[in-house]
């Protein structure tokens, strides 16, 4: 993450193309087989949890499972779903997708940007892995593939100081990646928590053009997420 600018053009189509493969194949081939969408971050990407003895993980341009690989680049939604033995689509009964379901249209990922994209999430996985080990409230860290981020929550929610705190490669309010504090109950922590940093009305986010910058961009992820535990628990 250290030293890099600007990120390239690319950069949004291939995210959007990736979080499509997150909820349309893999959330969906998680719930067919377990009945639970939560993903895992990886040292190269993203996955789903073991499927009845595989495990679908999407690593740069590419998804396999253990045994197969295929080029998502130019590849298409039903295409994937054929290869992965799977029926595509976001199971409607847990949630509405945020990307379309067009199984038709190829898939536009650039390489360079989906290695990116796997390597935010690589990064960011540990710092929250820290986060919550001695937090014994804290939910499974998962990665969410209606909203496409890496998150925990945790807090004592009577008090209003529960939160989710997590890692998006960026969405469409803010396109480039970015880590997050968003306090469940936003007026109790205004009125209990008056020294938390809000940035935005729903809490705080600090985005990669700011980390970049920084002497240290781990350091300075880490100070914002332990920053913002200690003001609110």
């Amino acid at each position: 993450m250290s030293g890099r600018g600007a990120l390239p053009d690319a950069y949004v189509t291939t995210r959007l193309a990736l979080h499509a493969v997150a909820e349309h194949i893999l959330g969906a081939a998680s719930y067919a087989a377990i009945g639970r969408i939560g993903l895992r971050s990886n040292e190269s990407g993203f996955a789903t949890q073991q499927l009845l003895g595989r495990t679908f993980t999407v690593s740069g341009p590419f998804i396999t499972d253990g045994e197969r690989s295929l080029l998502l680049t130019g590849s298409t939604l039903r295409g994937v779903a054929e290869w992965a033995g799977i029926t595509p689509g976001a199971p409607a009964a847990v949630y509405t997708p945020s990307t379309p379901l067009d199984l038709d249209t190829p898939l536009d990922i650039d390489a360079d940007c989906a290695v990116m994209v796997g390597e935010w999430f690589a990064a960011m996985q540990p710092l929250l892995s820290a986060l919550v080990e001695d937090v014994a409230d804290a939910s499974p860290l998962q990665l969410w593939p209606e909203h496409f981020d890496l998150a925990t929550d945790f807090g004592d929610d009577a008090r209003g100081r529960r939160a989710n705190y997590g890692a998006s490669p960026g969405d469409g309010a803010r396109p480039e990646p970015y880590l997050y504090v968003g306090p469940w109950n936003v007026d109790a922590v205004r009125e209990n928590a008056p020294m938390f940093f809000f940035t935005d009305a729903w809490g705080a986010a600090m985005p990669y053009a700011e980390l970049v910058k920084a002497a240290n961009p781990l350091a300075a992820a880490d100070g914002f997420l332990r920053r913002a535990k200690r003001l609110l628990t």
